[in-house]
């Protein structure tokens, strides 16, 4: 059976769309789904053809173009991190936001299973975020890692071939990925 990625893509949403009400709906009294704006982070080395894929798989999904808002993914990491928790002055009880220094410049290097992307933020005067750098990477994929360390560790293995070694071959994947560790 063959799907279309636009397709998948939409199911996707879709599913996590559903999934994200589902909680919603149980934890917060009197929410409706009009209520709710949606963020759709993508890779910032993605380009507007992509960006707009995104967005229409979305819209398949049931969430209207209104109420959706598509950020770059370095941007909503270096957004996330803001509010973490870090003890870089000796104190777990401050977030990195409130521990760096007006005029600090930070990378933010986000490395997902698909893309790579870089930048550069710094924190100004006033508190507010800018980008000092562009986002650049590249498509040096979390999963690319994956199976270049799978085909390395294969004739560890003795297996013939890597090929069994793949997400389609699960029964025999999941084991022999827990072995390399």
């Amino acid at each position: 059976m063959h799907m279309k990625a636009f397709d998948i893509s939409s199911f996707a949403i879709k599913y996590l769309k559903n999934q994200a009400i589902g909680r919603l709906v149980k934890t917060l009294k009197n929410v409706e789904t009009n209520d709710i704006d949606y963020v759709l982070t993508v890779p910032a080395i993605w380009d507007d053809q992509a960006k707009i894929f995104m967005r229409k798989a979305a819209e398949k999904a049931g969430i209207k173009g209104k109420d959706l808002t598509t950020a770059l993914e370095p941007e909503t990491a270096s957004m996330y991190c803001q509010e973490l928790r870090t003890n870089r002055d000796g104190n777990s009880n401050k977030t990195f936001s409130e521990t760096i220094k007006k005029g600090t410049k930070y990378v933010v290097v986000d490395l997902g299973g698909g893309t790579a992307d870089i930048t550069v933020h710094e924190r100004l005067l006033d508190d507010s975020l800018e980008e000092v750098l562009p986002p650049s990477g590249g498509n040096w994929r979390g999963t690319a890692i994956d199976q270049a360390y799978i085909e390395f560790c294969t004739p560890f293995l003795l297996l013939k071939s890597s090929k069994n070694l793949n997400p389609t071959n699960w029964k025999t994947t999941l084991p022999c990925a827990m072995n390399l560790k």
